[in-house]
């Protein structure tokens, strides 16, 4: 398999994009959600699943591949949670705030259950989450995509999309309720977030089959998609008197991924894939392509950066507010190259 690099810049453009997010102040209230009900998290997680099965299945042995990357994901959030931990239980004593989930009388155990992902403080839950997919998908995919490659594809996507209108219904708090309270779960609802991934899932599968869509359905397609995203980027910005939904509403919650939110990213992300399909470098741009290369390292580590700044005792000066988070931003790009020479990107073939 080719790498599409085009792919790791967009997976670089969603990390800075999420990072900017996580750091609050001006630049992120201009970023936020305003190209529709969705966020970089949306398009982290079906870019994953996509990538993830390319890569997998062209190896001897998917399965194995599956579950060392599972392995992987896990050992990077135990490197965070390390940091995290230490700032956590260190810094309240100097004004910071402390990281909810992390510390008061339960330090250890806290600790500790988030190292086997029993408990999930802030900013720590997105990566526990991708190891449970990464097990999942290692579990199902490589068994139904040999033994029934023309149908797998659908198989995924229709048992995805039951576990996500479950979510919608409320199955999160039925499998919360006989939990011990100190077992801490994250924003994400594992039911519903799993849906971008397995649909970046299905949508490998099917390309894989020799799937491609018929040029005058694939135009209409992006007919609806533009449609779709105008309304939604002119609903989620107040125009035209539209009053644009919280986070919180049913139709677009993020913490459940609401109907209207998955709506608005795929509406986005068929777009995408248009430009990507007619000008294949568009969205290939090296800076963020060497991000994305390194998008799991550059994760895991700004997230200290993300309680040094976020929990810092006082706001300080608005111009503050603009530049520090443009600094962090570009200590970003250490962090990659920091990972490029511990350990470079192997070629995928």
């Amino acid at each position: 398999m080719q790498r599409i690099t085009a792919l790791d810049s967009i997976r670089g453009i969603l990390l800075a994009w999420m990072a900017i997010d996580h750091w609050g102040g001006p630049i992120s209230a201009q970023l936020y959600q305003r190209l529709g009900f969705w966020t970089a998290a949306e398009g982290f997680f079906f870019i994953s699943g996509y990538v993830a099965t390319q890569v997998a299945l062209d190896k001897p042995d998917p399965q194995r591949w599956f579950l060392q990357r599972s392995r992987l994901v896990w050992k990077w959030h135990l490197v965070a949670l390390l940091l995290m931990a230490l700032l956590a239980l260190a810094l309240p004593a100097l004004g910071w705030r402390p990281l909810q989930g992390l510390g008061g009388g339960g330090a250890l155990r806290d600790v500790l259950g988030a190292a086997v992902l029993l408990h999930q403080p802030d900013y720590l839950d997105v990566l526990p989450l991708y190891v449970v997919l990464l097990l999942a998908a290692g579990a199902a995919v490589p068994e139904l995509a040999r033994r029934w490659p023309a149908r797998a594809g659908y198989w995924v996507l229709s048992a995805s999309l039951l576990l996500w209108l479950a979510a919608q219904c409320g199955a999160l708090g039925v499998m919360r309720a006989p939990l011990p309270a100190w077992m801490r779960m994250g924003l994400f609802d594992p039911l519903g977030w799993q849906l971008l991934f397995f649909a970046g899932v299905s949508l490998a599968l099917l390309r894989r089959d020799g799937r491609v869509l018929q040029p005058l359905l694939r135009r209409r397609l992006v007919v609806g998609a533009t449609a779709l995203a105008l309304l939604f980027l002119g609903w989620r910005n107040g125009l035209a008197g539209m009053q644009p939904l919280p986070d919180e509403s049913v139709w677009t919650s993020r913490a459940h991924l609401g109907p209207l939110r998955v709506l608005s990213f795929l509406a986005v992300a068929v777009l995408v894939a248009e430009v990507l399909r007619r000008w294949p470098r568009a969205l290939d741009w090296s800076p963020t392509r060497f991000l994305g290369q390194h998008s799991l390292a550059v994760f895991s580590l700004h997230l200290p950066l993300v309680y040094l700044w976020h929990f810092r005792p006082a706001p300080g000066p608005w111009i503050a507010q603009v530049v520090v988070p443009l600094l962090m931003l570009g200590g970003l790009f250490l962090i990659a190259r920091a990972h490029q020479r511990w350990t470079p990107v192997p070629a995928r073939a």
